[in-house]
């Protein structure tokens, strides 16, 4: 909420936590089982969305506004999407005057925030929000109907995510070369049944969440065979003043444009870069190298800005630092980090970008790209 850090940090520090006092998982007193991670990920997400709707009542309170409205997200649960578009009252005040017009405006609420809450809404991992409502001026969400297949596809989503990372537990425990390539058979099928599925339903792959150090903090198996321990990133600088927005990909309606111009010469990698940014609504524009003895070419311009592009291919404590490095002497502000070629722990790279960002001078902006494909554009102050 402050901008100091972002979930996936947080929930990757929430599991190491866990892992340095020996829980590795548990059953709660409904009898579910929760991986460490699955639970990290829940728990944040749910205290920051409770704690965002009643610091955002409180707010409104203070400046007189007495009813909200709900607002859902495509996938909902069916008892919160019974709430979906309806007014609620946070204090019992049903009729106010029009926000921009004379008189009063009648007001059908329908209920108050606690009655919805004792219904189900506010669930633990649910995503609505509540926005003030206007008399008068505000329009309620439209789209209220509560749509089942939506909720089945991702119940769906998450249970191909739990097979993919069963088949490669089983992978780092194989026991010799026989067991690992069968292992590894499985896991190949069940991420070719991800993508069949991501690609009949057109939802977005996570493919975070199938890694093993989403949920038990842990790796498998390096590429030899050799096993390794997820290690814990050092902790991001408190109050950097950095603040992080995750982009994901946006409609082909609202996708962002490529252009190379003639005189540009993009390799295939850097264009799988450009992609990427264009799929999360984001307008890339090559620059016409220069060729001209001492005289340095930036990549491209972003939003009225001369950015470097940087696709690193190591997995070194430094390679991050050396991106940065590298930029700088191309006399640019502002690069794109994407891991796409890169073995790093997506986590650490993006706490280590962060960590370069907050503690200089130079740069002004990064936009980080880990191995799914998830952007997060990272701004200072």
């Amino acid at each position: 909420m402050l901008g100091i850090t972002t979930s996936r940090v947080q929930q990757a520090q929430t599991v190491q936590r866990f892992l340095s006092e020996g829980i590795t998982d548990f059953v709660d007193r409904g009898g579910r089982r929760w991986t460490i991670g699955s639970y990290a990920e829940m728990a944040g997400r749910t205290t920051v969305n409770r704690a965002f709707n009643d610091a955002g009542v409180w707010r409104m309170q203070q400046s007189g506004i007495s009813l909200v409205t709900v607002v859902r997200g495509l996938d909902s649960r069916e008892k919160c999407a019974q709430w979906a578009g309806r007014i609620l009252s946070t204090d019992g005040t049903y009729q106010l005057p029009h926000t921009t017009g004379m008189g009063t405006v009648t007001v059908v609420v329908a209920g108050t925030v606690d009655g919805a809450r004792n219904t189900g809404w506010n669930h633990p991992n649910c995503r609505f929000r509540l926005v003030a409502f206007l008399p008068g001026l505000t329009v309620p969400q439209a789209d209220t109907t509560y749509d089942p297949a939506a909720e089945r596809e991702r119940a769906e989503q998450r249970r191909l995510e739990r097979e993919i990372r069963a088949a490669k537990r089983k992978e780092a425990v194989a026991m010799d070369d026989v067991q690992r390539a069968k292992a590894r058979a499985k896991v190949g099928g069940a991420q070719a049944q991800m993508r069949g599925f991501i690609q009949e339903t057109g939802r977005h792959r996570q493919s975070y969440r199938e890694q093993l150090h989403f949920a038990d903090g842990r790796g498998g198996r390096a590429a030899g065979g050799e096993a390794f321990t997820a290690r814990p990133h050092r902790p991001l600088i408190a109050a950097d003043r950095v603040s992080a927005r995750n982009l994901d990909d946006v409609r082909e309606a609202q996708r962002g444009a490529q252009s190379v111009p003639q005189g540009a010469y993009p390799r295939a990698h850097e264009l799988a870069t450009g992609d990427r940014l264009a799929r999360a609504g984001i307008n890339v524009q090559w620059r016409v190298e220069d060729f001209t003895p001492g005289v340095k070419n930036p990549d491209v311009t972003i939003a009225g800005h001369i950015w470097d592009f940087k696709s690193p291919e190591g997995g070194g404590k430094n390679t991050i630092s050396n991106q940065f490095s590298r930029a700088k002497e191309q006399g640019v502000q502002r690069i794109v980090i994407d891991l796409a070629r890169s073995p790093l722990d997506a986590t650490a790279a993006l706490a280590e970008s962060r960590r370069r960002l907050a503690g200089g001078d130079w740069f002004t902006e990064v936009i980080f790209i880990d191995q799914a494909g998830t952007v997060t554009w990272l701004t200072k102050e």
